[in-house]
């Protein structure tokens, strides 16, 4: 029987190969399976076994702090249902000022402001987590959580250099030349048929 810790090694990893998945582009068919992926993966991370009870085999009670593991399993469900509420209003405030931005050629007041509204939203939820309280009242804490930052983003930087790496070792396609025009007629007819109507 899977652990709660393994069952949430196991969506996580689910995550990342569905994040990989979905890098293919849907020109692949392994891409359509990203998304069914990620969301089992995270149904893995949420949905944990419950408590054992007392009559049950391999029940522990409580004797000392790391001894607790359904108290981790309680607080690890509260900071990830508590994170996923900001980062989902995060990424959606996002999105709304990307897509209502000028840089895109689009100029939307209202997405814009309703993004940003969002955004705010996400950090007032966030600043009230009491995950994120305690780590700042404590210095400690804020110093292991600077490590794990750390940790996290050269992870991520890693994973950018191998995907950089391995697309600039993947050979190119050569150029293909223009079609004759023999090719262009047959295109030309092809495209008649099947559209119908005059083609000049």
């Amino acid at each position: 029987m899977l652990t709660w810790g393994m069952q949430v090694l196991i969506g996580l990893s689910l995550v990342l190969a569905a994040f990989s998945m979905g890098r293919m582009g849907p020109s692949f068919k392994r891409s359509r399976f990203g998304w069914p992926l990620g969301a089992l993966g995270l149904a893995l991370m949420v949905f944990l076994p419950e408590p054992m009870l007392v009559f049950e085999p391999g029940y522990a009670e409580c004797q000392r702090l790391y001894h607790c593991r359904w108290d981790l399993r309680d607080q690890y469900l509260d900071v990830l249902i508590g994170s996923l509420s900001w980062i989902v209003l995060a990424l959606l405030g996002s999105l709304m000022i990307i897509r209502g931005s000028s840089v895109y050629g689009r100029n939307r007041p209202r997405s814009v402001t309703a993004g940003w509204a969002l955004v705010i939203a996400a950090w007032f939820l966030m600043s009230r987590m009491w995950f994120y309280e305690f780590i700042i009242s404590e210095p400690f804490f804020i110093l292991l959580g600077l490590i794990v930052l750390a940790s996290m983003a050269a992870t991520i930087w890693i994973h950018v250099q191998v995907v950089r790496y391995t697309e600039r070792k993947t050979p190119r396609m050569p150029k293909i030349a223009p079609l004759d025009e023999r090719e262009s007629r047959m295109v030309t007819e092809m495209i008649r048929r099947n559209l119908g109507g005059e083609v000049e």
